[in-house]
């Protein structure tokens, strides 16, 4: 219902929300004893005062509260009790105040629409949300179980402030292909099994003061062809990587950010073949720390080649401090710092702390040489991706196998059709663990391959204990297969 917010440096700003009610102290040439007394003020306003300012309620079309009776009319006097039942029956009324409360709806939200919440943590809503046209959601909750948190169709505008959204399956913010404008700010978007921020391509973007954090996947994915900015915001402790980016015709200011202890890189940059021109991404001030793979990756997921130097045309660095990321801070292969531009690596406090390998530095080798490692590494990285619905069903055929009945056995053994088809997934695993070995024998520049010597190494001990299983199964015959081979 308020937010108490002091800065203890720059100068007081309090700001006291209540349903619309805003306080704002702001020093302006004062002197620090006079500060302090803004912040006893402005306490003792929080504490004593909250009763009066949260009867004053803000100005709304519809008013929503969880806890009315039964059949109120969306006065403030007598609200609705459900915000699907505030839409339905506000025709042409666009601003809805939504009480303190838990709401398990989904929505779908129409042109020139404002959900006003009581705060965070205060105004729940649990089900799924779809944006049709433009929409502001402000001060609420957003904890849901569904794939998606919220959906934005491609024309639709849309700004999500003072919020949060958690617990998705899949996807917090997914915006589709169009043209509108998206914002973010003063939100959080974390704790999922999916990626908090999906952006696809043609938006204009602008995410600011906000925490991306704790999901399974990425923080930020943004597509290409997307203009705008993504400033004072942290990115951490995501599954996958802080920020993916797909370079192509993009138009990008990633500004004062910090993207640190990410399981893959702080910031990866992308080339798709069906995006090929150069983009414009400013990489400024920000710190990139403790990040599992590298500070700044490039890399071509479905294949393709790009230009030369198309990253170095692309992207520029300037006053970032990049440091103690597992890998090393720039993916070399990215050639946006040249070991001969000493300028460039002060300018962006670089810190390689790296154990030193003997391995053929990348930006030695030809064009050509380079292009041809790219793919090596390509290819490794692609093979090297599980596969999901190809785990499942190795894993869904082993269970099934394994979890056979103990009858079942005696009389008619194993059963040889799911049996022969593990026989053949398992044969493919192996195939495929040969083949990388052969890809990494090749690679001769660049790359810190451990990750992948490790996976290689855990797929073959699978292998090998599938292939056991598989023998020991061979065994389980039954009755049936007994006499018949006895009589075959």
């Amino acid at each position: 219902m308020y937010e108490y917010e002091a800065d203890l440096f720059e100068g007081a700003l309090v700001r006291y929300h209540s349903r619309g009610i805003c306080l704002i102290l702001e020093k302006m040439n004062h002197t620090d004893y006079q500060c302090w007394w803004f912040r006893i003020l402005a306490f003792v306003g929080v504490v004593f005062l909250f009763p009066t300012a949260a009867a004053c309620a803000g100005d709304y079309d519809v008013y929503v509260d969880r806890s009315a009776e039964e059949d109120g009319d969306g006065s403030e006097g007598s609200p609705y009790r459900t915000i699907g039942e505030a839409l339905a029956e506000s025709t042409g009324k666009r601003s809805v105040g939504i009480a303190q409360g838990t709401y398990d709806e989904s929505l779908t939200l129409g042109d020139s629409l404002r959900l006003h919440g009581a705060g965070r943590g205060r105004t729940i809503i649990t089900g799924a949300i779809l944006v049709k046209g433009g929409t502001e959601l402000e001060n609420l909750t957003l904890k849901t179980s569904a794939p998606v948190a919220i959906t934005v169709e491609g024309g639709a505008d849309f700004s999500l402030e003072d919020s949060e959204i958690r617990g998705f399956g899949k996807i917090g913010l997914s915006v589709m292909p169009g043209s509108s404008k998206i914002v973010v700010k003063d939100s959080a978007i974390h704790s999922s099994k999916g990626k908090g921020l999906y952006v696809q391509k043609g938006h204009r973007l602008e995410v600011s003061d906000s925490r991306m954090y704790g999901n399974a996947e990425e923080g930020i994915d943004v597509r290409n062809n997307v203009n705008g900015f993504i400033k004072n915001n942290a990115v951490y402790e995501n599954g996958e990587g802080g920020m993916e980016i797909i370079i192509g015709s993009s138009d990008m200011v990633i500004s004062k950010n910090k993207f640190t202890k990410n399981k893959a890189s702080g910031i990866a940059t992308q080339f798709y073949a069906t995006a090929t021109k150069d983009g414009q991404i400013q990489i400024l001030d920000n710190i990139i720390s403790k990040n599992g793979k590298y500070g700044i990756d490039c890399n071509i997921p479905s294949g393709g080649k790009p230009g030369p130097n198309y990253w170095a045309r692309s992207i520029e660095l300037r006053g970032n401090r990049i440091e103690d990321n597992e890998k090393e801070e720039i993916n070399r292969f990215c050639r946006l710092i040249r070991a001969v531009d000493a300028d460039e690596e002060v300018d962006n406090a670089i810190t390689e702390d790296g154990e030193d390998t003997e391995v053929i530095d990348a930006t030695a080798l030809s064009d050509q040489d380079l292009e041809e490692e790219r793919i090596i590494w390509e290819q490794i990285e692609s093979m090297a991706r599980e596969d999901e619905a190809v785990r499942i069903e190795r894993e869904t055929l082993e269970q099934r196998i394994a979890q056979s009945s103990p009858i079942g056995l005696f009389f008619f053994g194993v059963n040889q059709e799911d049996l022969e088809r593990l026989r053949e997934e398992n044969r493919k695993s192996e195939e495929k663990i040969e083949s990388l070995k052969v890809l990494v024998s090749q690679a001769r520049a660049g790359r810190d391959d451990g990750e992948i010597t490790n996976f290689i190494q855990e797929e073959e001990e699978k292998n090998a204990r599938r292939a056991v299983f598989i023998q020991e199964q061979e065994r389980h015959k039954g009755v049936l297969g007994w006499l018949l081979s006895w009589f075959m």
